[in-house]
């Protein structure tokens, strides 16, 4: 009788796993329903170039995301529709994230640093998204090409990128986005919910309208 009883009861047992797991994944709530406590990206974000439009407009847009993200690149041409759609309704804050090690991977991201100091911080994002379908988009000589297209000298964009600062953005910029639950790229964050990977022109209207329809009615 045991040897009928020993694979019955191992799968009811197993059963009794899957309900449960079942039971769990049904409970969660959807990616983009997911509260972001808003606040922590207003109080540690001392920088003065990562972002476009005023504190106080309506709608408040976050993208998190990386330079060699193919995803992120087609999100940075949406956002910017957007942007032009929503003039003075959108406040846009970019925040990168950096997941690659390396001297390469580095160099530019403390380039965010750099670019944003020398006033140069979207038109530094827009030429590596343009360029992510390049073999090596992180490679020197790529970086060097963009500083030539952006008419920046070497030698000023590394006394920014060699400073202390520099470092400090990214770990700064790491440290906030360690409490977000996805290390998916890109992700955004809007008027505190968060919406994981890409999304259409059409469907950001959709989101936006609505916040700003609720805003209307109260």
């Amino acid at each position: 009788m045991s040897k009928i009883y020993t694979p019955l009861i191992l799968i009811l047992t197993h059963l009794g796993f899957l309900y449960i797991g079942a039971s769990y994944l049904s409970s969660k709530k959807p990616a983009e329903l997911i509260p972001v406590n808003e606040s922590e990206f207003k109080l540690k974000n001392p920088y003065d170039f990562n972002f476009i439009g005023k504190a106080d407009y309506p709608v408040r847009l976050v993208k998190l995301a990386r330079l060699d993200c193919k995803g992120c690149a087609s999100m940075n041409k949406i956002i910017k529709e957007i942007l032009t759609l929503y003039k003075d309704k959108i406040y846009y804050s970019y925040r990168p994230i950096t997941l690659r090690k390396g001297s390469g991977f580095d160099k530019i991201s403390k380039g965010l640093y750099a670019a944003g100091k020398l006033g140069i911080f979207w038109d530094y994002i827009d030429y590596f998204y343009s360029h992510t379908n390049e073999p090596r988009p992180w490679s020197h000589e790529n970086l060097n090409n963009a500083l030539n297209t952006l008419k920046i000298s070497e030698k000023l964009f590394n006394r920014h990128v060699n400073l202390d600062e520099a470092r400090h953005y990214i770990e700064n910029e790491t440290k906030v986005v360690q409490g977000i639950r996805t290390k998916i790229v890109p992700t955004l964050i809007i008027n505190g919910k968060m919406f994981v990977g890409p999304k259409s022109l059409e469907e950001l209207k959709s989101i936006i309208n609505k916040i700003l329809n609720e805003k209307t009615e109260r």
